[in-house]
């Protein structure tokens, strides 16, 4: 499954999932990103410890899982959003493959999102016109 908001998504990361996906044992294959944000506790609107980067992981598309085991989620939990179903689906899943995504499989949520990934981009890859 390939979230449209992650446009720019490698096809050598959506290939590396689903040859991962075609295992024999037939594992749950989720994209993922180290963060490089400094993540803050907020507790009673005061601003707390800084959670460790080596803890968190963002999730992005592709997300491959087997068909039964997707559907069965869907129906069972009704998941908004990816990183939800992502969450539903491991829980649910025998085995889980983390493969890495690269700057190009950021999700783009606004303007500024969608001005990053431009960045990240080879500049041939952009279809916008210097205009």
């Amino acid at each position: 499954m390939h979230d449209l908001s992650n446009p720019a998504t490698p096809v050598e990361v959506l290939e590396e999932a689903v040859r991962r996906a075609g295992e024999p044992d037939r594992p749950v294959v989720i994209t993922r990103r180290v963060v490089a944000d400094t993540i803050k506790v907020i507790s009673g609107g005061f601003v707390g410890d800084t959670v460790p980067r080596d803890e968190l992981e963002s999730v992005h598309a592709p997300l491959v899982a087997p068909r039964e085991l997707l559907a069965g989620v869907l129906v069972a939990t009704r998941p908004q959003g990816l990183v939800e179903l992502v969450a539903e689906v491991a829980s649910a899943a025998t085995r889980v493959i983390r493969i890495d995504g690269t700057a190009a499989s950021l999700t783009v949520r606004d303007q500024a999102d969608l001005d990053l990934l431009e960045c990240a981009l080879p500049a041939n890859a952009t279809s916008r016109s210097a205009s």
